[in-house]
């Protein structure tokens, strides 16, 4: 917290009475647990998903956006905004360079038109719940390629 309102290291080990080194070690401990909860926080939210749709590193963001509309209509879902406030929400969400996916992602459409995207650690971590549900399951696919 007072990183984020502009301290550095030695002041806040000065007014914790720790050494910078403590500091340091307590933000690097901090940080990876906010991208634990996020992930978890993002799978949660992908599993009520009424589709997650999987996407290939260097599909165009306009290609991604139009299918995610066009899977929503099929499911009667009106997604929250149009195409470029969805364009928009993948580039803030997701790792695009020059208008195309960086990596591969996976975008769930939620029943109330809401997007959630999933990448690197939620990507894979969702993608070994679908093939564990699969596996035990065996029916049909929760996903489309």
């Amino acid at each position: 917290m007072l990183r984020s309102k502009g301290y550095g290291v030695t002041e806040i080990a000065k007014m914790l009475n720790t050494s910078k080194q403590n500091v340091t070690s307590l933000i690097k401990r901090g940080m990876k647990n906010v991208k634990k909860y996020e992930v978890t926080y993002k799978l949660l939210k992908a599993s009520g998903a009424k589709r997650v749709v999987f996407f290939d590193e260097g599909v165009k963001l306009y290609d991604v956006a139009s299918q995610l509309i066009k899977i929503a209509d099929s499911l009667s879902i009106k997604l929250k905004g149009n195409i470029n406030d969805i364009m928009s929400y993948l580039k803030f969400e997701g790792d695009v360079i020059n208008g195309a996916l960086a990596k591969p992602h996976a975008v769930g459409v939620l029943e109330d038109g809401h997007l959630v995207v999933l990448k690197d650690e939620a990507l894979e971590e969702f993608g070994k719940l679908v093939t564990l549900y699969e596996t035990v399951v065996n029916k049909g696919d929760l996903s489309e390629r």
